[in-house]
């Protein structure tokens, strides 16, 4: 009888130590898991919503007259053989040495490029021609302005093509 009484008795603590054991670690647990499961659904919604305003953002892009003129030159009309040109068009003596290309989705050529202008004014113009007429060209400092007979100009210029 004293044996049942010990095994009624230990039954009965080990129920308490699994009720405790539940009410204070697995219900809880469960509780932030609901709440962390609200915050997934929240954030998907989010993602979601971010993708329709990104989708309609690259509509807006693709539609806009600014974007159609600079994809026709990145497209096909500006290359490698037209950089010449262009910098013949403010400046007499041109030298162009080709320094680096990099060839993933969009190819980018870097040159380093030395000019002779009459004044600072030229190389003004031939950054807003470039930006007008909607070229992909960057020009990268330093910009070096050098006086001797005429002003000598040196940068480093990247064209970015397909």
């Amino acid at each position: 009888m004293q044996n049942r009484i010990k095994y009624l008795l230990f039954s009965i603590i080990l129920i308490s130590l699994f009720y405790v054991l539940i009410s204070f670690l697995i219900i809880p647990d469960m509780k932030s898991k609901q709440s962390i499961e609200n915050e997934i659904a929240n954030t998907k919604s989010k993602i979601k919503d971010l993708k329709i305003d990104y989708k309609n953002l690259q509509q807006d892009l693709i539609s806009h007259p600014w974007y159609r003129k600079y994809l026709e030159n990145f497209d096909g009309g500006f290359g490698q053989k037209d950089i010449r040109p262009l910098l013949e068009m403010f400046s007499d003596d041109v030298e162009i040495k080709k320094i680096d290309e990099k060839s993933d989705k969009i190819k980018e050529i870097k040159y380093s490029v030395r000019l002779t202008i009459d004044s600072p004014k030229d190389f003004y113009l031939f950054l807003d021609y470039i930006d007008h007429h909607f070229i992909p060209i960057k020009v990268e400092f330093p910009i070096i302005f050098q006086k001797e007979k005429a002003l000598k100009l040196n940068f480093l210029m990247t064209l970015y093509t397909l």
